[in-house]
């Protein structure tokens, strides 16, 4: 059994066990010799022993995610990542959910060269379209808090190998 805390006393309040039943499928490979793709989907169906959803567990996730190498060493990637909304907090003592965080769908892009046979250098681009989303929240009986996923991040790398 697992519990929230009471509003009023604090103290822990069981709202039962919890029984995840769910299935994921994933794919992976090359569509031609320099087009490569990887892809995953997952339905989740969770519940505690009142019925009720668990927390922070979308049913539908999914993600997919591809890369096309030019001849001239250019390397262009994109994907996309989702979460259904799902519920974020559950009132211990009635099992009612009180909030619902929201789904999100974040697209992501990459460019990287080749500069020699062993160094190549690389700019991912994460969240390309500056989504306002909302990782987690808490909404606890004293406070109500966002925490909220990544803005548009920009990060340069360079590979070495030897």
């Amino acid at each position: 059994s697992i519990g929230t805390p009471d509003p009023v006393t604090g103290e822990p309040t069981a709202y039962g066990d919890q029984t995840v039943k769910g299935v994921e499928l994933g794919v992976s490979g090359n569509i031609t010799e320099n087009w490569v793709v990887f892809g995953g989907i997952s339905y989740i169906d969770s519940e505690n022993t009142n019925g009720y959803a668990i927390t922070f567990t979308p049913d539908w996730t999914g993600n997919i995610w591809t890369t096309y190498r030019f001849p001239i060493g250019v390397t262009i990637g994109a994907g996309a990542r989702y979460a259904a909304a799902c519920a974020s907090s559950i009132n211990g003592t009635t099992g009612v959910e009180q909030a619902t965080l929201p789904e999100s769908l974040i697209f992501d892009g990459m460019v990287s060269y080749q500069v020699t046979e062993n160094v190549t250098l690389r700019l991912n681009v994460n969240n390309l379209t500056d989504e306002f989303y909302a990782r987690t929240i808490n909404t606890a009986a004293d406070s109500r808090r966002a925490y909220l996923g990544e803005s548009r991040t920009y990060t340069l790398s360079a590979d070495w190998k030897f």
